[in-house]
């Protein structure tokens, strides 16, 4: 099939958020996340890729598949070189639903796409099964983001909520909530518990004083340099260094 021009017209507006939002639709890029995505429970609404791409992805279901000239799959990609193939996507509404068993990490107020993507891949790495972002986080299907997840967005809830109201509730489920500070709590002298919560904040300003007054225990990621640390570290490393951690002490 060829894409029509209402089609054309549709799928590259959904580089924009609003429009995302508007048809409950977004994008992916490359063989390796149209594989993943394939796997998973996301419905596709289009296949798009070029004749001359078609010989080597032979088992496409035909379904789904749009055939496109370069021209027109370089506008509709938000990449600066677009791949020979990417995929339009349905979003999910049922992701906000947190299972009593789920392992939580909660970010508060990312601003950073390459940082929420790699966030993702790495907990998913871990074994973290839910993130739960604030309101004002970085959209999760921003084309950034899912390239910086490398195809861990598809086997993890990625979730957008109020954390003022989620906190409360998590505690009176028996959680308890971690933050990240530049002082506190060693992480490794830290025991971790299966239950625990933890947040990461934004990129600058860290965790916010509305969900500071919330955290049950401040824990710290130490430095031997102690008086010549940097500010800190990266919030996609912090939330790395946690995690292997939290990993190690739980599950090996």
């Amino acid at each position: 099939m060829l894409l029509s021009n209402n089609q054309i017209k549709k799928y590259t507006a959904l580089k924009n958020k609003k429009y995302r939002e508007k048809y409950g639709l977004f994008i992916i890029e490359r063989y390796k996340m149209l594989e993943e995505a394939l796997k998973s429970d996301y419905e596709i609404e289009a296949i798009i890729t070029t004749v001359s791409a078609l010989v080597k992805y032979k088992d496409l279901p035909n379904r789904f598949v749009f055939e496109t000239s370069e021209t027109i799959l370089s506008k509709i990609s938000s990449m600066k070189t677009a791949p020979d193939i990417l995929a339009i996507l349905k979003k999910k509404d049922s992701k906000n639903i947190i299972s009593s068993d789920d392992s939580i990490l909660l970010i508060d107020d990312i601003q950073n796409p390459g940082n929420l993507g790699t966030i993702i891949r790495t907990a998913h790495w871990f074994g973290i099964q839910h993130i739960i972002c604030s309101k004002n986080s970085v959209d999760v299907y921003n084309e950034k983001v899912l390239q910086a997840s490398m195809g861990a967005f598809f086997k993890i809830k990625v979730s957008y909520q109020d954390l003022e109201q989620l906190i409360p509730n998590l505690q009176k489920n028996g959680r308890r909530i971690l933050g990240a500070f530049l002082e506190g709590e060693s992480i490794y002298t830290y025991k971790f518990d299966k239950k625990d919560v933890f947040v990461l904040g934004n990129e600058g300003k860290g965790i916010s004083l509305e969900i500071s007054k919330l955290i049950d225990k401040k824990i710290t990621i130490p430095t031997p340099l102690q008086k010549n640390k940097t500010e800190s570290l990266n919030i996609a490393i912090s939330g790395a260094v946690v995690c292997a951690e939290r990993a190690r002490q739980l599950f090996s």
